[in-house]
């Protein structure tokens, strides 16, 4: 009887183990961009498809386009501390604005991210009758963070150095 207890435990504690979320040790960057990497190494690795822009701050700013789980974002990576990569966030290009296939791509997108990060630390989520809202946030060991957000039609992906969070 002990044994089987004993064996019952171990196959809790296994198939436990085995859905667990994956170790979010540290957020690396943002499509094959590492935070903190210079403003001209990062212009170079997008190359001459990306627009250079400033915000307020005056910090630089690299817009492009890239493909992300599948979908097509447009991309603003910034560049403060230094003139290094602090944050890049992404907003889904959407040729549909009917609000039963933006759900469904929201979904979508949800799961990928849920299985590539594991359980979101925070999952605000407001779908009603009027507007669908819902904003999850990832938090790395390190301090980064992704947050993903839909509104209505409008889905926006952050990655956040440890630098870049408030």
């Amino acid at each position: 009887m002990k044994a089987f207890a004993l064996l019952f435990v171990l196959a809790v504690f296994t198939v436990g183990a085995a859905h667990a979320a994956p170790a979010r040790d540290k957020l690396i960057g943002f499509n094959g961009i590492a935070f903190g990497t210079t403003f001209e190494a990062a212009k170079e690795l997008l190359g001459a498809g990306a627009k250079l822009d400033t915000d307020a701050r005056k910090n630089n700013i690299l817009l492009d386009n890239a493909d992300f789980f599948g979908e097509k974002f447009s991309v603003n990576h910034t560049f403060a501390h230094r003139n290094r990569l602090s944050q890049s966030y992404a907003v889904a290009k959407q040729s549909v604005l009917d609000p039963a296939v933006c759900l469904a791509r929201w979904t979508n997108l949800l799961g990928k991210l849920r299985r590539e990060f594991g359980a979101p630390d925070s999952d605000s989520n407001k779908l009603s009758d009027r507007i669908q809202m819902q904003t999850v946030q990832f938090k790395f060991a390190d301090g980064g963070v992704i947050e993903a957000m839909l509104w209505g039609c409008l889905i926006q992906l952050s990655f956040l150095s440890p630098n870049a969070v408030p």
